[in-house]
């Protein structure tokens, strides 16, 4: 006997209802951290610019300054996809258990493969395979002022997680200059962690007395930052981040959200549904963020 178009479409909605379901029970990570966008062409570029020095004194007429060419960075969107078969036996006698746990899994394909590309910025955040526009990793010694300065800044350290370490990193990022030789103005505020220092982080954050210590001092962290877990966060690293700099400079692009569709070969009694998405990642500048890659 042929299947009825009603029990296609009977089919049809229930894998909507169990994917929607299913992407709503996952915890997104990626709006966490980054700057999400949309867009609508092949490729998004940004282009650097040097910072404006300070104000000079009245002389008469305005002292005009010339930007300089600072660090460019493209985003070109990649392509991916992923998908199951139904077969016949399955939709003719309506199985919903067999259909949610197939859409299940391919709606968890698609969140690991979003999730892993997310979490890849912090993972190889030291690695020097995976560079940024200066052509260094995300958290290293030698970032330059600008392509054309070559004095270097450090956002690189091998610090264990403690309140006295987080006070040195925090100190150091304050420090952090422009290609003009002044201030940012960083302001860190967000432990970013996985795994190894998760019970370390929560402590710093959220002690009322100093952790770690048998005396009575006063957190003075407590109310100056937060912490973020990442599950995802492998090994000994955690992160001290300024988060609205972050939001700046950490980019995530949609050129197509993942969502399912389906399709009905009725000639082979079989139902296709995938799914296929379009996004690029990554950062344009490193001042938002300083690693370290405990030993």
């Amino acid at each position: 006997m042929a299947i009825l178009r009603e029990q296609w479409i009977d089919v049809e909605s229930a894998i909507y209802t169990f994917w929607d379901l299913e992407m709503k029970r996952k915890k997104d990570y990626i709006p966490l951290t980054y700057n999400v966008h949309e867009s609508d062409r092949s490729q998004e570029n940004h282009y650097g610019i040097g910072s404006v020095a300070q104000m000079q004194p009245w002389t008469g007429s305005v002292s005009y300054q010339e930007f300089t060419k600072g660090f460019s960075k493209g985003y070109r969107h990649l392509k991916y996809s992923t998908g199951m078969k139904l077969e016949e036996e399955i939709f003719r006698f309506r199985d919903y258990s067999e259909i949610e746990t197939r859409t299940r899994k391919l709606a968890d394909s698609v969140y690991k493969t979003q999730q892993a590309h997310a979490v890849s910025t912090f993972n190889y955040a030291f690695d020097s395979a995976f560079t940024g526009p200066d052509s260094v990793p995300l958290c290293a010694t030698n970032h330059d002022y600008s392509p054309t300065d070559g004095t270097h800044q450090s956002n690189y350290g091998a610090y264990d997680l403690t309140p006295a370490n987080v006070n040195t990193v925090f100190n150091a990022m304050t420090e952090f200059k422009d290609d003009k030789g002044d201030i940012v103005g960083v302001t860190p505020n967000l432990i970013l962690v996985g795994n190894y220092f998760r019970d370390k982080a929560k402590k710093i954050v959220g002690s009322d007395n100093e952790p770690f210590t048998t005396n009575n001092d006063m957190n003075t962290w407590k109310d100056e930052l937060t912490y973020l877990y990442n599950p995802r966060i492998t090994g000994k690293k955690w992160f001290l981040i300024d988060t609205e700099r972050m939001k700046l400079f950490l980019h995530w692009y949609y050129a197509r959200r993942p969502k399912i569709k389906t399709e009905t070969e009725f000639d082979e009694e079989m139902m296709k549904f995938a799914t296929l998405g379009m996004w690029s990642y990554g950062w344009d500048h490193w001042d938002w963020i300083y690693g370290n890659l405990v030993a």
